[in-house]
């Protein structure tokens, strides 16, 4: 079998056109050094909903850009309204009250409104699907694009003959720009990144390409890990899949159903991560559970150039959590968020509905991790 060696495509990516991000802005009106000592009311089992907008809540570029009110120069008013009242929503949590004392809003806009456009049925366990639901909408409302093509390709794939880290590196960049030409939103800008992969043929050289865009990795929980970590997950996610038998691979140059072997990698880092634990899942009798496995993660410097050709910087500090406390019927969710101002505060807050605690940095990592919000290092939004 031919070995496939991901060192040929490290070839340096192009820096990445901070001026196309022109929503992502620093708001001059916003206090520098505030944080958000504002929880989010219960309004019957909402507590997934509160637990994914207050992460969301404290990704500052997002919130420097509803606040200063540039998504409006965005928004897509043929499309859903979601904007608006997550707008509004994320300005309250960050107004503290006249008198210094703790309160809590009403999320009940936003809940209302992703009740009638959505079709996923709320539960205790869809945090997730929450999150996935409300960055789509989001970058709906907000797509700068106006193109409407017949078929929307959110990928490209090629056959790569010569092992040409220039031509791959050239479809990388035309599949990237081919995407954003009809994708080119604020959630685009701040949490899509770009994977390859490769399927190599077992007899000959022949290998093929497939380039996609993604928003969140959704990672496998080893379970034969007795002490797990987040690159234990990392590693099984990415671990080299062979095609054989029934799940063979047709290669053009060979004109035959050969096995093969499919590599993934990172080609384009998001500057923020997403990072969701597969803890529900389904038995060897198909009924559902919850792994409650500990992971170990990171609080800073979590290190992704083992998993990526593109060459850039591709370390990351966390800077929020969404926990999940229970079982696959029935539970509770909080989020635990980084503080934004260093001298107040233990570091971190607790965010439990319309309570609002403050935490130690040691009190973060837990085994109720269910997704993690990451910030690539070389991304200065004031984190």
């Amino acid at each position: 079998m031919n070995v496939y060696h991901f060192s040929a495509f490290n070839d340096t990516l192009d820096p990445i056109d901070h001026k196309s991000v022109g929503a992502v802005v620093t708001d001059s009106n916003d206090n520098e050094g505030e944080d958000s000592r504002v929880g989010l009311d219960n309004l019957g089992n909402t507590c997934y909903l509160n637990a994914v907008v207050q992460c969301l809540a404290n990704t500052d570029s997002l919130r420097h850009y509803f606040s200063s009110y540039d998504f409006e120069d965005d928004l897509n008013r043929s499309k859903g309204l979601i904007a608006y009242p997550l707008a509004r929503l994320i300005r309250q949590l960050w107004t503290p009250s006249s008198d210094g004392a703790k309160r809590s809003v009403r999320p009940t806009h936003v809940r209302s409104l992703c009740d009638r456009w959505s079709s996923l049925s709320w539960g205790q366990n869809d945090a997730h699907e929450f999150c996935t639901f409300l960055l789509d909408s989001l970058h709906n409302d907000l797509n700068r694009s106006r193109l409407k093509p017949s078929a929307i390709t959110s990928s490209a794939d090629a056959d790569d003959d010569n092992n040409n880290s220039t031509d791959v590196h050239a479809l990388a960049n035309t599949s990237w720009n081919e995407f954003k030409r009809f994708n080119d939103s604020i959630v685009v800008d701040l949490f899509y990144g770009q994977y390859m992969s490769a399927i190599v043929c077992s007899v000959c050289p022949k290998r093929s390409l497939k380039f996609d865009p993604f928003v969140y990795l959704s990672l496998p929980i080893p379970l034969t890990h007795k002490d797990i970590n987040l690159r234990d997950c990392l590693d099984l996610y990415s671990a080299p899949e062979v095609l054989s038998q029934q799940n063979s691979w047709h290669c053009p140059q060979c004109r035959t159903s050969r096995e093969a072997t499919k590599y993934s990698r990172f080609w384009r880092l998001p500057r923020i991560l997403i990072i969701q634990f597969n803890r529900f899942c389904f038995d060897t009798n198909s009924c559902p559970e919850k792994i409650t496995s500990f992971v170990d993660f990171p609080l800073h410097d979590l290190d992704l150039s083992s998993y990526s050709l593109s060459g850039q910087l591709s370390s990351y500090d966390l800077y929020a959590v969404v926990n999940h406390y229970g079982d696959v019927n029935g539970g509770h969710y909080k989020a635990y968020a980084k503080d934004t101002n260093i001298f107040k505060g233990l570091g971190w807050r607790c965010f439990d509905d319309n309570r609002v605690d403050d935490m130690r940095p040691d009190s973060v990592i837990t085994r109720n991790a269910y997704i993690l919000f990451y910030k690539r290092k070389d991304y200065n939004s004031h984190l």
